[in-house]
């Protein structure tokens, strides 16, 4: 059972590894699907913890990067850090947020 839940736990790894659009990707949303039907979420068992914490890394990491994005890209549009860019990046973010609420409905990462 344990070598069956790091399997399935390492496919959610694996589609954020190589999916062209990281957590947005349906390969990824596929692979936390069947993780969640197989009803196991304990992941305090070493191997288990620390393919999760390589998950919750690689999101920040693509969430950080998208960020880095949208932000040069509206600076570009602004050409400065003005009121117009901060209220771009807070209704860009609530989007964001938007997208993964509908895709997943639970958190991720607790």
């Amino acid at each position: 059972m344990a070598r069956r839940d790091a399997c399935f736990l390492l496919s959610v790894d694996q589609a954020l590894a190589v999916g062209k659009n990281g957590y947005h990707s349906p390969d990824f949303l596929e692979a936390v699907s069947d993780w969640l039907v197989l009803g196991t979420q304990d992941v305090s068992a070493s191997h288990l913890a620390k393919i999760a914490e390589n998950i919750i890394s690689r999101i920040r990491s693509q969430a950080f990067e998208s960020y880095v994005s949208e932000a040069g890209d509206q600076l570009d549009r602004e050409g400065s850090r003005t009121k117009a860019f901060a209220m771009a990046m807070a209704t860009w973010i609530e989007k964001e947020a938007k997208k993964l609420n509908k895709k997943f409905g639970d958190p991720i990462a607790e």
